[in-house]
């Protein structure tokens, strides 16, 4: 099965090859661009696709692009970017939980991911997915929306979660 994904992952990013590693952690201005919208070398839809390709190897069933989900990840990969750090707390005190409900999502589940250096989606997907942190968060049972972006410095952010339960 994870043949099947990797070869769907690969499928679904204009190329596979090496890159240096970047950072990435999964803890519970600048130009950022959804994955989903053809940023960085993504074509519509790649991003899900990807991520549902590695629920569905883990028998989960997908998840549906938010809008406001990528507008909460848009703004914390810009504000990496701007500001220069890496971590789920903003130099303001923004979380994870505080930047959905701006962008007007009650969550009864939320979780994100963040990464930084990766400049492709296979790779930043494959990072995730090798961490065990990271990997709860793509294999969330609770979740059943998602919003993931790329900044224009690949700066990535995955968030999924679950709107007004």
């Amino acid at each position: 099965m994870r043949l099947v994904w990797m070869m769907a992952l690969c499928a679904a990013v204009t190329s596979c090859g090496w890159v240096p590693q970047g950072r990435f952690s999964g803890q519970g201005g600048m130009r950022a661009e959804p994955a989903s919208r053809g940023f960085g070398g993504f074509a519509e839809g790649q991003g899900g696709a990807a991520l549902n390709a590695f629920r569905a190897e883990n028998g989960l069933p997908p998840l549906t692009r938010s809008a406001r989900l990528e507008e909460a990840a848009r703004f914390h990969a810009q504000d990496m970017d701007r500001k220069g750090f890496f971590d789920h707390v903003g130099p303001d005190g923004s979380n994870p939980m505080s930047r959905v409900q701006k962008a007007g999502y009650r969550p009864c589940v939320i979780a994100e991911n963040i990464a930084q250096g990766q400049r492709s989606l296979g790779e930043v997907m494959s990072d995730w997915a090798g961490s065990p942190g990271h990997r709860r968060t793509m294999l969330s049972q609770g979740a059943t929306e998602y919003g993931l972006v790329r900044s224009s410095n690949d700066s990535w952010v995955m968030v999924v979660g679950r709107d007004g339960c």
